[in-house]
Formats: C-alpha cells, sequence, structure tokens
C-alpha cells in the first residue's frame, strides 16, 4: 500500500508576519495571527466585519462631520448627552424628585402609583361567583366558588370527604365495586375476625416458634390445612349466596378453633410449605402461602 502524501501548509500572521504553528484542523480553518495582541492591532487599524474600511484619520473625521450634519438636520437617531441635558431632564414629572439620567421620566413610587391607578395596567379578571353550601358530613355552613363544586355531595375539607366516603362508599356502594370479583376464601382470610384468630395463636405460644423458639418473622400455621376446612364449608353451604356464605363464614367454628393453629418462624414454616414462596412479613402472614395451608 503506497503511503499517502500530506501537503504542508504554511500560513504567516496578518500583522506581524510571524510563522503560525498549526497543530489541528480548526488552526487551519480559522487561523490568521499568532496571539490575542496582533489580532486586536491589526482589527484596530482595519476594522471589523467581511472587507471592512481601513480606518484612517482622514476617514474618522469625515465620518464625524456626516454625523454633526445628519444631527443638526434633525436626524431620527438624534439624541443629548449628559453634559447637554439640563437640570429639568434629570427630575420626575410628577413629585420633581431628582432621578437617574439613565432612568425613565418617572421615579419608582411615582410609576407604582400610576400603575395602580391606571385600569389599563391590571388585568381585568373574571369574578368568582361564590355561593354557601351545607357540609354533608358535619353539616357545616361554608362558602365556596361555584365553579370548582362539583358532584351532588358537598363537603368543607377533604378530610370530611374522606370520613363521609369511609362510610357510605363501601361494599356494593363503592366507586370501583364489581359483584364477585374477589373470592370468599379471600374475604375470609383479610376479615378482623382472622386477625384476631392469628393474635390469640402467637399469645398461647408467647409469640415464639414452637419448634426452635425464634421470635422474629413469626407466622401462624394451621395443623389442619385452611384448604381442607374451606372446602367442607363450601360443599355444605354451596346453595347460599355470597353475601350469605361470608356471614355464615364468621360463625363457622373450624375457622375459628385455637386449638387447629401453633405459631412457626420461617424458616420452620419454609420447612413445612417447601413449594410456596414464603416472604418475611414479621407478625403478619404473608398472602402468597396462603392458598397452601
Amino acid at each position: 500500500m503506497p503511503i499517502p502524501k500530506f501537503k504542508i501548509i504554511e500560513r504567516y500572521c496578518l500583522n506581524c508576519g510571524k510563522e503560525l504553528v498549526l497543530k489541528n484542523r480548526r488552526d487551519i480553518e480559522r487561523k490568521k495571527f499568532c496571539s490575542h495582541r496582533c489580532c486586536t492591532v491589526y482589527t484596530h487599524k482595519i476594522g471589523r466585519g467581511s472587507n471592512p474600511p481601513i480606518m484612517t484619520k482622514e476617514i474618522r473625521e469625515i465620518a464625524a462631520q456626516t454625523l454633526k450634519r445628519r444631527i443638526a438636520e434633525g436626524y431620527p437617531y438624534k439624541w443629548k448627552t449628559n453634559k447637554q441635558k439640563k437640570i429639568n431632564d434629570f427630575s420626575c414629572k410628577d413629585c420633581g424628585k431628582i432621578i437617574n439620567p439613565n432612568q425613565t421620566i418617572l421615579c419608582r413610587t411615582c410609576f407604582n402609583k400610576r400603575k395602580r391607578k391606571d385600569p389599563v395596567a391590571k388585568i381585568k379578571k373574571k369574578p368568582k361567583h361564590f355561593k354557601m353550601y351545607i357540609c354533608d358530613y358535619c353539616s357545616r355552613i361554608y362558602k365556596k366558588q361555584e365553579a370548582l363544586v362539583t358532584g351532588k355531595n358537598h363537603f368543607c375539607s377533604r378530610k370530611c370527604q374522606g370520613l363521609w366516603q369511609s362510610e357510605n362508599k363501601r361494599g356494593k356502594t363503592g366507586i370501583g365495586y364489581i359483584d364477585g370479583r374477589t373470592p370468599i376464601r379471600k374475604i375470609i382470610k383479610n376479615g378482623i375476625q382472622y386477625q384476631e384468630w392469628r393474635k390469640k395463636i402467637f399469645e398461647k405460644d408467647h409469640y415464639k416458634c414452637i419448634n426452635c423458639g425464634e421470635n422474629s418473622f413469626i407466622h401462624a400455621h394451621h395443623i389442619r390445612p385452611f384448604k381442607e376446612i374451606f372446602d367442607i364449608f363450601m360443599l355444605k353451604y354451596n346453595r347460599l349466596s355470597k353475601d350469605e356464605l361470608i356471614k355464615k363464614a364468621y360463625t363457622y367454628k373450624p375457622f375459628w378453633d385455637i386449638s387447629n393453629g401453633k405459631t412457626l418462624c420461617y424458616e420452620c414454616h419454609k420447612h413445612i410449605h417447601p413449594q410456596v414462596n414464603l416472604f418475611k412479613r414479621g407478625k403478619r402472614n404473608a398472602i402468597s402461602y396462603a392458598k397452601a395451608e
């Protein structure tokens, strides 16, 4: 493979004529001066922009004369220097207070006063219509904007709304209720009576595992499996409706027999149910292994 031939580029400073050191591609494309000083001296001589005229003393004198002539003729870009301004130009028009020449005609206080008085300066907002309502939970009379009120029920606060919903929007009257979604077995296990049954078993065994004596990550284990008791219960009362079955379950004695339960730790309970994934959840039973019991 032949060795590629590289072109040697030589470039010199536009101001002093010194040879430039070109290290990379950016330098080759853009570098024109050897230092910042040379760049400032060169731009001072010729000006800025693409192909600017050379700003000699003669050109500068001509530019000053044309500017004076334009000011005398009333050129639109006419201005006054701070020395040419009178004392009245430095004072506020309303109160006569001396202000900074770089500021506007008014001082800050007069400007704010005019802004408050001027109706155009203020943004015209739509009038808010308020109405009196009675809270459905605490029966307190309160005032609220009519546009923000939605729905049939009215509440004075979020707290009252939550308390009212917890009492009235439960079960079949709930917002996301679908009849027959939650199985009966899960309703029994998540009930208050089941939690009390577990607590009684823990108290009976003094919150310690019967096998090893561990007192952390304890579970309530059914000696006779819960699945077996539940199947017998369903065969016995299969003609009843779902609501009647739930009511009957809370009075069915085999579910709440304390002699049918014992306290086990996580490791000991794992040996009895090796096929089920148990979780370390302290004194609370995991829902994942409830089906295997």
